[in-house]
């Protein structure tokens, strides 16, 4: 790739990372107009295309859009699922408001397919790790520096939300990122110790800020993304020695970890400072399922369309007792099922599985460690999004990362 179009790319990439985020780091999530033509919104949608549109290009020069456009042909569930979003604009409650939610999903969708497509596991690490650096830090400087500005407001006080609405957006998204930098400490675990520092350093931070961040959901998410690479880096090493039996134990293990957790979890959310409902969700989800879902269960409310619309919000509050407005459902499956209905959360979930089945076959293929990180991203995303929503509600940074793993190459496929 030639230099300028190095900087063309690295631009494309840094701008739709923060394009795909920057409605989630306002207190309150900013709407979408539906009175009329929303001017900022016009404006991200304007520049979607141009960065989707740009894309392209760069692709087309380099020779390479006959390959991509195959590529794409290997995801027919992707298409599919992406084609059902926009056809939602057909019976959303608010076209206006799906029609930015299904841009901002493609862009997210593009750019991350993109990243996949042109990068080896190596070169993904290191756009991740800026990400990562830039969220943390600014993140950080905001909580420190300017305190109203980075931490929660009453009756959440002081927890750290850095630039982000919500401490449980900071909290989540770190410890998926944390994943990042385990990643890239374990590659240069023989090559580069100044490296390894800096990961690690960054590492021990990502579990500072989970911390401050007082997200139980956050918390929850790097323990299991952090024993799930551990896991996988000691499956790794051993495999070639591993038989059946060994596989069979390591589930029973792990069933009797789950059991032993739903036993226990009464005492492990005490110990987060957290109920059973999950401080209010469930009673939530009860009412949204019960009284809003049911009126709309095979399509539903159109892409992102439910809750942009306050008195969806107000109702919700009322149904469920809450003391303000729901922003949003707090669960990525349950978000799903509002925009698309029974129909498109099928899809969806078919969607993930072929996922989960690909991650698979590409860690059984693989040559190296890095070639678990879709697989570990993908579950600790999918975990994440049972207590937060981090599909493509409020953002779409998360999906991006988990396209730019379904598209990656395996080692095997790269030059040694």
């Amino acid at each position: 790739m030639k230099a300028a179009g190095t900087r063309i790319h690295f631009f494309v990439i840094a701008l739709t990372l923060v394009l795909v985020n920057w409605r989630a780091t306002t207190p309150d999530i900013v709407r979408v107009r539906t009175d009329g033509i929303d001017p900022v919104a016009a404006l991200e949608m304007a520049v979607a295309v141009g960065l989707g549109a740009t894309l392209l290009l760069l692709l087309r020069r380099a020779g390479l859009l006959r390959n991509y456009v195959h590529a794409w042909r290997k995801q027919p569930l992707l298409v599919l699922f992406s084609a059902f979003a926009l056809l939602s604009l057909v019976w959303s409650v608010s076209p206006l408001a799906s029609l930015y939610k299904w841009t901002m999903f493609a862009l997210a969708t593009l750019v991350g397919s993109y990243l996949g497509f042109r990068l080896s596991a190596r070169g993904l690490l290191e756009v991740l790790f800026w990400y990562g650096a830039f969220v943390m830090i600014l993140s950080a400087a905001m909580s420190l520096i300017v305190p109203p500005a980075g931490r929660m407001f009453p009756p959440i006080d002081n927890a750290w939300r850095g630039i982000f609405w919500h401490k449980n957006h900071l909290g989540t998204l770190v410890a998926l990122l944390s994943l990042v930098y385990l990643y890239r400490l374990a590659d240069n675990l023989h090559h580069n110790r100044a490296i390894m520092v800096i990961d690690g350093l960054f590492y021990l931070s990502s579990i500072l800020i989970v911390w401050l961040s007082r997200s139980a959901t956050g918390f929850l998410v790097l323990l299991a993304g952090t024993s799930l690479s551990a896991l996988a880096f000691v499956w790794q090493r051993a495999r070639s020695r591993l038989r059946w039996h060994h596989y069979g134990l390591a589930l029973a293990l792990g069933v009797g970890a789950l059991v032993s957790l739903a036993f226990h979890l009464e005492t492990l959310l005490a110990m987060l400072g957290k109920e059973t409902t999950l401080t209010g969700r469930i009673p939530m989800w009860q009412s949204v399922l019960s009284g809003f879902s049911s009126q709309r269960p095979v399509l539903g409310y159109g892409m992102g369309a439910f809750w942009n619309s306050l008195p969806n919000r107000l109702a919700v509050q009322q149904a469920a007792g809450w003391g303000w407005p729901v922003a949003i459902g707090d669960n990525g499956w349950l978000d799903v099922l509002l925009s698309l209905g029974g129909a498109g959360l099928g899809v969806f979930l078919v969607l993930l599985l072929a996922m989960v089945m690909h991650s698979v076959a590409r860690m059984r293929q693989g040559r190296g460690f890095a070639d678990s990180l879709p697989l570990v991203f993908l579950l600790s995303a999918c975990l994440a999004n049972v207590a937060f929503s981090l599909f493509f509600e409020i953002e779409s940074g998360v999906w991006l990362i988990l396209i730019a793993c379904l598209f990656l190459r395996s080692s095997r496929d790269e030059a040694p």
